[in-house]
């Protein structure tokens, strides 16, 4: 009797695991059809793009002067600083 306890346990749990897997999928299925939508939207809005560059010139200004970069120096580069301590 104790053999198909454990079996029964054991279907109980494989029966977790794909309503688990299920969920999952559908919360991923989910999120890429609200991000494609999101993304569909915000193409065709101008305001919103200068808004975005507005926010990342901003941002690479506020980089350089805690950085100490040049101003004329691409955000992609280092100083010649290694980042590996």
């Amino acid at each position: 009797m104790l053999d198909v306890n454990l079996v029964a346990a054991g279907a109980w749990s494989i029966s977790n695991v794909v309503t688990m897997l299920v969920a999952i999928m559908g919360m991923i299925a989910v999120a890429f059809f609200a991000w494609k939508a999101v993304q569909r939207q915000e193409s065709g809005d101008s305001a919103l793009e200068a808004k975005l560059k507005a926010d990342d010139e901003r941002a690479a200004k506020g980089r350089r002067e805690e950085f100490g970069d040049p101003p004329d120096q691409p955000s992609g580069t280092s100083s010649g600083k290694s980042s590996e301590n």
